[in-house]
């Protein structure tokens, strides 16, 4: 065969293969939807939960009308991480009707094998569609306490209420996945921290009965070691006040002699304190999380004991010179943790 029909022949050849290819790449790339650019409510609905189940939060966000103006959790690495754990998978969207330029899309998949169904409101904008639905947000986290920033993810999400309680949830918007909830305090963790977010319509699921705070290993020894410096330092003192709660009536500085028909006044300065055999043992209180509606500061900042009891001794001179010996009890005491490096106790008093 003469080589110009060779070489035409492989021309004609070349360019049928890059037709064929050219070919399937272009249908290919038909069969997916570019961000923001669906042209059913169908495709609108499956694209933006095909979007979150990949993990890709930016190109789901681009199929809601209105886009959420707090984007803390709504990053591909948050989103990711929450799928991993919670896989999104056999979605289907079905359209059953609504006005011109709206309609209404049954959709349906499995989020951490979980059978889910959702109704999704889409509309029309120009010539592409969006799922027009508001983002749930984070789930109320009522046992943090006031001073510990929360997280979800690692991320610091803003509570509604930055006081002792938490009245109202987040405000931060989430999109369907499993989460955990953090506190950021090195001395705090969290029981029951995982949370699911299963659809735009549900409250999410919690572990047991919410998140509860707690200290950790390192934060009940660092607690304890506080306690009893300070119990230490008190017990120092040669003035009628301390610091431990105790003296804070005019009943310590009045003393009656031992007949009961006198009363001398206790002299500043002079008093030596003192405390039962094994009242500075504090290891054995073992110090949890809970509100502390007894002591200062306020409820829900502290970390309280139940049960601890001093017995604290006080020899002082009186104003007749003589030596008067008192007893009082110290029974709790919290630990203000808003800084970890310098724990605030709190003793009280009985």
């Amino acid at each position: 065969m003469p080589r110009e029909c060779l070489a035409a022949r492989r021309r004609w050849a070349c360019t049928v293969i890059v037709g064929l290819v050219l070919g399937v790449i272009t249908a290919c790339a038909g069969s997916s939807t570019a961000p923001g650019q669906a042209r059913s409510a169908e495709r609108a609905a499956q694209a933006f939960l095909e979007a979150v189940g990949s993990g890709r939060a930016g190109d789901a966000l681009a199929f809601l009308r209105v886009q959420p103006l707090d984007r803390t959790l709504l990053t591909d690495d948050v989103l990711a991480d929450a799928v991993r754990s919670a896989a999104i998978t056999e979605v289907t969207a079905t359209e059953r009707g609504g006005a011109k330029h709206e309609r209404m899309v049954d959709v349906a998949y499995r989020i951490g094998g979980e059978r889910v169904t959702d109704t999704y409101m889409t509309v029309q904008v120009g010539q592409y569609w969006f799922v027009d639905e508001t983002l749930p947000t984070v789930p109320l986290f009522d046992d943090r306490p006031g001073y510990a920033d929360v997280t979800v993810s690692g991320k610091t999400v803003a509570m509604a209420d930055q006081g002792s309680y938490v009245t109202e949830p987040s405000s931060t918007p989430i999109l369907p996945g499993r989460y955990e909830f953090g506190l950021d305090n090195p001395l705090l963790d969290v029981d029951r921290a995982e949370f699911t977010v299963t659809s735009l319509h549900a409250s999410a699921v919690l572990t047991g009965s919410g998140p509860q705070a707690r200290l950790t290993d390192d934060g009940r020894v660092r607690v304890v070691t506080a306690a009893k410096e300070k119990l230490d330092a008190c017990m120092e003192t040669t003035m009628l006040h301390t610091s431990c709660g105790i003296n804070d009536s005019t009943d310590w500085t009045l003393v009656r002699d031992s007949h009961g028909t006198r009363s001398y006044r206790l002299v500043d300065n002079t008093v030596v304190w003192s405390l039962d055999p094994g009242g500075t043992d504090l290891s054995a209180t073992a110090p949890d999380w809970q509100t502390c509606r007894w002591f200062y500061p306020s409820p829900g900042r502290g970390v309280c004991t139940d049960g601890l009891v001093v017995l604290v001794h006080m020899t002082a001179a009186t104003t007749a010179g003589t030596t008067e010996v008192n007893e009082s009890q110290i029974v709790g005491y919290a630990a203000d943790l808003a800084d970890p490096d310098h724990i605030r106790i709190v003793f009280g008093k009985n």
